[in-house]
C-alpha cells in the first residue's frame, strides 16, 4: 500500500495536478476564463461553415469569409496584445470580451452576408474552434509572469486541458440543443444555428466580468524569479502575500522598456523562426478544423447536430484527459522533444480520416487523432515563453500567435475551393504531409541547440 501511495503521489506530480491545485488565485481565474470562453466557442466551431452556406453563401466563398475573419482578428488581436503590457492585461481582456459579445449578438440577429462579413472582420468569431482575440496572448504572458520555468509546463497543460474539456462539454450541449430546437420546437436549421451565437454573447459577458477579478500580479511590473518559487525563508509564495515581497521582481521604472514588438531585440530572429514553423503548423491544421470536419461528416454521412456534438465531445474529452501526458513528457525530455513525439501520431492519423466509407470507422480515427491532438500544447507554450525574458513575453507570444493566425487565414480558401469541387478529402492528406515534412522536421533541425539550453535551465 505504501508503494502504491508513493506511485500515486508521483503520478499526480508528473501530471501537474499538485502544481495546478496549489496555484495562485490569479492562475485559477485564468483557467476559468479559458473554460468559459471555449465553452462559448464550441457551438460556433461546429456550425459556422454550415451556417454560412445556409444564409446563401457559396461553399467555395465560405473559405474566403473565414480567411477575412481570421485576418481581421490577426490585426486587431496583434495590436491589442502588443500594447497589453503597457495598457494593462486585465483591461485588454475586458475589451476583447466586450468586442466578442457584440460580435455574437450581431451574428445571432442578422443573416445579411455583408453584415456578417464586416462584423467577422472587425469583431471576434472563431471559424474552427481555435482561439481568437487577444485572450491567449494575455493569458500566456500572465501565466509566465506568475510561474517559474518548472511550474510553467504544468500550468500550460492544465490551462489547455480545462479549456478542451469545456469545449467538449459545450460541443455536446450545443449539438443536442440545436437538434431539440429543430425536432421538437419546429425551428429551422438556420434559426437553430443562431442560438449558438447567443451563447457566445452570454459567455463573453461572463468573461468580461470574471476578468475584473484578476489582480495586479498578472501585469508586467511583477514577475516570478526564473529558478524557484520560494521566498528567502524557504516557504512557498502565497497568493495573499504582500505585493512588495522580495520573491517578486519589480521592474525598474528607469529602465527603458523593451519594444513591445521585439524590434531590435537579440531574440527577434529566434522568435521569427519559431513563428514561421507555427504558421506552417496552423496552416495545415486549419485545413482540417473541427468546422471543416463537421462539414465533411455532414456531406459524406449526413450527420446531424446531435451526432456531431457527441463525436466532438468524445474526441475533445479524450484529447483533454490525455494532454496531461504531454506535461510529463515535457518535464522528462524538454519542450522540443516532447512537442515532436506527441505531434507525429496525430499527423499520421489525420491522413487516414477520408479513407473509411462508414461513419463508425471515421469516428474511430478521429478519436485516435483526438488522443494525441493536444499533447503538444503545454510544450509549445513553454518553448515560446522560455526563449525570451519576462519583459518580452507578451511580444513573443503575440508574434507566434499572429503567425498562427496567418496560417489559419491562408488555408480556408483552399479548403473551400477543394470542397466546392468535390475534393475535400485531399485536404486531410495535404495537412499531414505539410505538418510532418515542414513543421516537425523543420523544428528539429532548426532548434536542437535551444533544446539543450532549455534542458540546462531546467537543471
Amino acid at each position: 500500500m505504501e508503494k502504491l501511495a508513493e506511485w500515486g503521489a508521483s503520478a499526480l506530480d508528473h501530471a501537474g495536478v499538485n502544481t495546478a491545485w496549489n496555484a495562485p488565485r490569479d492562475i485559477h481565474t485564468l483557467f476559468l476564463l479559458r473554460m468559459i470562453r471555449l465553452y462559448g466557442y464550441s457551438g460556433v466551431s461546429l456550425i459556422l461553415a454550415y451556417y454560412l452556406t445556409q444564409v446563401g453563401i457559396d461553399t467555395a466563398i465560405v473559405g474566403f469569409y473565414m480567411t477575412c475573419f481570421l485576418l481581421g482578428d490577426m490585426v486587431v488581436s496583434f495590436l491589442l496584445s502588443a500594447k497589453a503590457d503597457s495598457f494593462g492585461r486585465a483591461h485588454t481582456h475586458m475589451i476583447g470580451s466586450g468586442v466578442m459579445a457584440i460580435t455574437g449578438l450581431i451574428f445571432a440577429f442578422s443573416s445579411n452576408p455583408t453584415v456578417l462579413l464586416v462584423t467577422g472582420i472587425v469583431g471576434f468569431i472563431t471559424p474552427g474552434g481555435g482561439e481568437v482575440g487577444p485572450f491567449r496572448n494575455v493569458e500566456f504572458a500572465s501565466i509566465a509572469n506568475l510561474s517559474t520555468l518548472d511550474e510553467r509546463s504544468d500550468y500550460y497543460t492544465w490551462y489547455s486541458l480545462l479549456g478542451i474539456m469545456a469545449f467538449a462539454i459545450g460541443s455536446i450541449i450545443n449539438g443536442w440543443t440545436m437538434t431539440i430546437l429543430i425536432k421538437h420546437f419546429g425551428w429551422t436549421k438556420q434559426e437553430a444555428c443562431k442560438s449558438v451565437f447567443l451563447v457566445q454573447c452570454l459567455t463573453s459577458l461572463l468573461c468580461m466580468w470574471t476578468a475584473t477579478k484578476l489582480s495586479s500580479r498578472i501585469e508586467v511590473a511583477f514577475s516570478r524569479p526564473r529558478s524557484h518559487a520560494l521566498d528567502s525563508s524557504g516557504s512557498l509564495i502565497s497568493d495573499d502575500e504582500d505585493e512588495n515581497s522580495e520573491s517578486l521582481r519589480i521592474s525598474d521604472p528607469k529602465e527603458p522598456p523593451a519594444s513591445s514588438m521585439l524590434f531590435g531585440s537579440k531574440n527577434f530572429w529566434t522568435v521569427i523562426r519559431i513563428s514561421f514553423f507555427y504558421t506552417v503548423d496552423a496552416f495545415s491544421k486549419s485545413m482540417v478544423t473541427d468546422g471543416w470536419v463537421s462539414f465533411y461528416l455532414i456531406q459524406k454521412f449526413s450527420a446531424d447536430p446531435a451526432q456531431l456534438g457527441v463525436i466532438f465531445f468524445m474526441a475533445n474529452a479524450l484529447s483533454a484527459v490525455l494532454s496531461v501526458v504531454g506535461t510529463a513528457l515535457c518535464k522528462k525530455y524538454g519542450p522540443l522533444v516532447s512537442l515532436i513525439i506527441t505531434h507525429v501520431p496525430s499527423t499520421i492519423l489525420v491522413m487516414f480520416v477520408p479513407m473509411p466509407e462508414t461513419l463508425l470507422l471515421t469516428v474511430i480515427i478521429l478519436l485516435l487523432r483526438g488522443a494525441f491532438k493536444a499533447m503538444d500544447m503545454g510544450s509549445k507554450n513553454v518553448f515560446v515563453s522560455a526563449v525570451v525574458p519576462p519583459e518580452e513575453r507578451s511580444g513573443a507570444i503575440a508574434w507566434s500567435n499572429m503567425a498562427r493566425t496567418v496560417g489559419q487565414g491562408l488555408a480556408p480558401p483552399i479548403t473551400g475551393f477543394l470542397t466546392g469541387i468535390g475534393y475535400q478529402w485531399t485536404t486531410f492528406v495535404a495537412s499531414g504531409l505539410l505538418r510532418f515534412f515542414v513543421y516537425e522536421l523543420g523544428m528539429v533541425l532548426s532548434f536542437w541547440a535551444i533544446r539543450h539550453e532549455l534542458e540546462e535551465k531546467k537543471r
